[in-house]
């Protein structure tokens, strides 16, 4: 099947195949002229022209007839969005490219993609921003309500005092009170009330670093070891008003504290403290 250029007569083959993907718009290579292939389809080319031929008058020799200069056989089919086919530089490619209605659409096809491809990488990059602000809440929240026991770590306290800084909260002491050894104690009849007996003791944090104060629980005990009374003593029942809690127990002072606790009677003779 060909068709032929009405503006500069060029001839060239086209398809159904062709006709279909632009709707019959095809633009000539030679002068770049648009116009629909179906509305000047001819049989062949060649034949056409040899049935324009006629024979020469008497006398004069036979003229050879203009020729239409066909696409070659060799070529390859001509598509609308090739841009094998459109004429070089010297206009000598007779292959009809695609028509501007065609490449508008393949234009339009190609930025939608480019523009899709930016939308998916921004809701990418939103999307992991969200995953990490989201990790980074949920972190928070568990250093916050864990705050007490994590404080215990010398590894997670430097995490729970960043989470505390931004909100606001304290961060817990560390407690090790079984590294707060008793150094000296005295137990005696209280020198002011009755019925009542003074205890005296001299602490001291061997930890290497600052802890919360303990609680301190006194027991007497029977000769048979039977306890017989106790209580326990919090820090801001022994500690002088002076002394900043929140600072902690630093570590290798000495403590003293005065302990005072109802008289149980002769039966007491020995007693027994513990840190908690």
């Amino acid at each position: 099947m060909h068709t032929r250029c009405p503006h500069c007569d060029t001839c060239f083959r086209v398809t159904p195949e062709h006709l279909e993907l632009a709707k019959g718009a095809v633009r000539c290579g030679r002068c770049f002229n648009t116009f629909n292939a179906r509305d000047y389809l001819i049989e062949s080319p060649k034949k056409e022209e040899n049935d324009k031929e006629a024979p020469p008058p008497p006398g004069e020799e036979k003229k050879e007839a203009p020729t239409a200069h066909p696409l070659p056989q060799s070529e390859p089919e001509p598509t609308a969005n090739d841009d094998s086919q459109r004429p070089d530089k010297n206009g000598d490619d007779n292959t009809p490219a695609a028509s501007d209605h065609s490449l508008d659409v393949l234009h339009e096809i190609e930025n939608r993609s480019m523009i899709d491809k930016r939308r998916s990488g921004r809701r990418t990059v939103v999307g992991l921003l969200i995953i990490v602000a989201l990790t980074v809440t949920l972190i928070g929240q568990y250093l916050y309500a864990n705050r007490a026991s994590l404080a215990q770590s010398q590894d997670a306290r430097p995490w729970l005092a960043m989470v505390c800084a931004v909100t606001g909260c304290d961060v817990p002491l560390p407690r090790a009170p079984k590294q707060i050894k008793l150094v000296d104690r005295d137990i005696r009849s209280h020198p002011q009330h009755d019925n009542a007996l003074l205890v005296e003791a001299e602490m001291v944090n061997e930890a290497p670093f600052a802890q919360a104060y303990p609680t301190i629980k006194l027991t007497l005990l029977d000769i048979t070891g039977k306890i017989i009374s106790g209580r326990s003593f919090t820090p801001d029942e022994y500690l002088p008003k002076r002394i900043d809690q929140k600072k902690g127990m630093a570590s290798n002072i000495k403590l003293k504290v005065a302990l005072v606790l109802v008289d149980p009677g002769d039966e007491a003779v020995g007693f027994e403290f513990e840190f908690l």
